[in-house]
C-alpha cells in the first residue's frame, strides 16, 4: 500500500513484522514483540479473521505456518524521523504494529505504539492533504469534547507534518483487557446520552451541521439514477418540511460509532476514531450507524428486508417508538449515503452494493414515515 511504503522500508537487521493482507485489500504489519498486544491493531469482523487473531500468537514461531496462512515474515524499519518522533513521545523502549488503512480516497495508516501488554497510543499517517485536514478537525473535536467534560476518549498528543506526510497522534483508551461488543448495550447508551447532554446546543436549524449535510446531499444526488434520485429528494423534503425555520437542540455526532471503534473496559464504553464527527447533528444517529454497520460487516446481511426487520427489533425502536425511529433512520441514511459518495473509490463494488442497500432501506423508511405522517 502506498502509505505503508512511505513509512516502512526493508532492512536485513530491521524488526520482524508479520504482513497480513485480506481479500478486501486491507493490510496489517504485526510486530513480533509481545505479539498478543501487537495483534490489538487487528480488528477483524469475519470469523476467519477472529480465528487468526486468536490462533496465530500461539503458533507464530513455526515457519510452515506463514505459507499456510498466506502471511509474510519481513524485516522492516520505520522511517527514521518518524521513529524518532514516536520515541520522543513514548520513550525508546516501545514497539509498533500498523494497519495500512481501508482502501479508499481517504486512506491513512494507523500505527499502534505499545510496550509489554499496554497500548500507549495511536499515530495516524497519510500523504493526502484532504486527510490531513480531517486530522486537524479531529484534533479540534477531541479538544472540544474534553473541554465539555466528556471522558473515555483519547487525548491529542501531537499533530505535525513530516517530509510530505501528515501525522496525528493520540493517546490510547484501550488495552488487551478490553472487549469488543457487537451489540448496543446499556453502556453504549450511557455514553451517547452523556455526550449529548454535554454538547447539546440550541440553535436555528439552518445554522446546524445537519442543514449543511442536506445541502450537500442535494448537490451530489444528481449522480444517482432517476428512481434513486426521487427517493433521495423525497427524504430531504420530509426532513426539511419538519425542521426548516425551527429552533432545534442538536449535539455531537461521532460519525463512526461501531463495534471496532468502541471497547468495553472496566465497566465503561471507551470510544475512539472521531475522524467523521460533527458538532450539531440530531441526537443518537450514532446508534443507527452502529446497528447498520454491524448488519453489514459483522452479520454479513445484504438483504434490505432483513436489515429493516433488524432495525425494527432493535433497542433503538423500543427506546424511541415508531415515528421518531423512522425519522432517525432517514436522517442517518442521508448522512451515510453522502459520506460514501465522497470517500469511496468508484471501483469498490462492495461499497456500491451497500449504497444500493441503503437506498432500498431509505425507500422503505420514507414510505412508512410518510404514511404515519398523514
Amino acid at each position: 500500500m502506498e502509505v505503508l511504503s512511505n513509512i516502512f522500508f526493508e532492512e536485513p537487521d530491521g524488526e520482524i513484522y508479520y504482513d497480513i493482507l485480506n481479500s478486501q485489500g486491507k493490510e496489517w504489519l504485526i510486530g513480533s514483540k509481545d505479539i498478543r498486544t501487537a495483534f490489538e491493531i487487528y480488528q477483524p469482523t469475519a470469523i476467519k479473521g477472529k480465528i487468526l487473531k486468536s490462533f496465530f500468537p500461539c503458533v507464530y514461531r513455526l515457519p510452515f505456518i506463514y505459507s499456510m496462512l498466506h502471511i509474510k515474515r519481513q524485516r522492516l524499519r520505520l522511517e527514521p524521523e518518524l521513529e524518532g518522533i514516536l520515541k520522543r513521545t513514548f520513550g525508546n523502549d516501545v514497539s509498533i504494529s500498523c494497519f495500512g488503512g481501508t482502501p479508499c480516497v481517504h486512506q491513512k495508516a494507523v500505527i499502534q505504539i505499545y510496550k509489554d501488554s499496554k497500548i500507549l497510543g495511536y499515530c495516524k499517517v497519510t500523504n493526502s492533504l484532504e486527510v490531513g485536514c480531517l486530522f486537524d478537525k479531529e484534533c479540534e473535536d477531541l479538544n472540544y469534547l474534553h473541554k465539555r467534560g466528556v471522558d473515555s476518549i483519547p487525548k491529542v498528543l501531537f499533530r505535525c507534518d513530516l517530509n510530505g506526510l501528515k501525522l496525528f497522534c493520540q493517546s490510547s483508551v484501550k488495552d488487551r483487557n478490553g472487549q469488543t461488543v457487537d451489540r448496543i448495550t446499556e453502556k453504549h447508551w450511557l455514553f451517547l446520552e452523556n455526550v449529548y447532554k454535554k454538547t447539546a446546543t440550541v440553535m436555528k436549524f439552518e445554522e446546524t451541521d445537519y442543514y449543511a449535510l442536506l445541502k450537500s446531499v442535494r448537490k451530489k444526488c444528481g449522480s444517482f439514477e432517476k428512481s434513486n434520485l426521487e427517493i433521495i429528494r423525497r427524504a430531504c423534503e420530509l426532513i426539511s418540511e419538519k425542521y426548516n425555520n425551527t429552533i432545534v437542540e442538536f449535539g455531537f455526532y461521532h460519525g463512526d460509532f461501531t463495534p471496532w471503534n468502541t471497547v468495553l473496559e472496566n465497566g465503561k464504553i471507551k470510544v475512539f476514531d472521531f475522524e467523521y464527527a460533527k458538532r450539531t447533528y440530531p441526537p443518537y444517529l450514532d446508534a443507527v450507524h452502529y446497528l447498520l454497520q454491524k448488519n453489514f460487516f459483522v452479520d454479513g446481511l445484504s438483504d434490505v428486508n432483513q436489515i429493516y426487520s433488524s432495525y425494527k427489533e432493535s433497542s433503538i425502536w423500543k427506546k424511541f417508538g415508531n415515528k421518531r425511529t423512522l425519522e432517525m433512520m432517514i436522517m442517518y441514511l442521508l448522512e451515510i449515503i453522502n459520506l460514501y459518495l465522497s470517500r469511496t473509490s468508484e471501483e469498490s463494488l462492495d461499497e456500491q452494493n451497500r449504497q444500493k442497500i441503503r437506498i432500498g432501506i431509505l425507500e422503505k423508511t420514507v414510505t412508512e414515515y410518510a404514511n404515519l405522517s398523514r
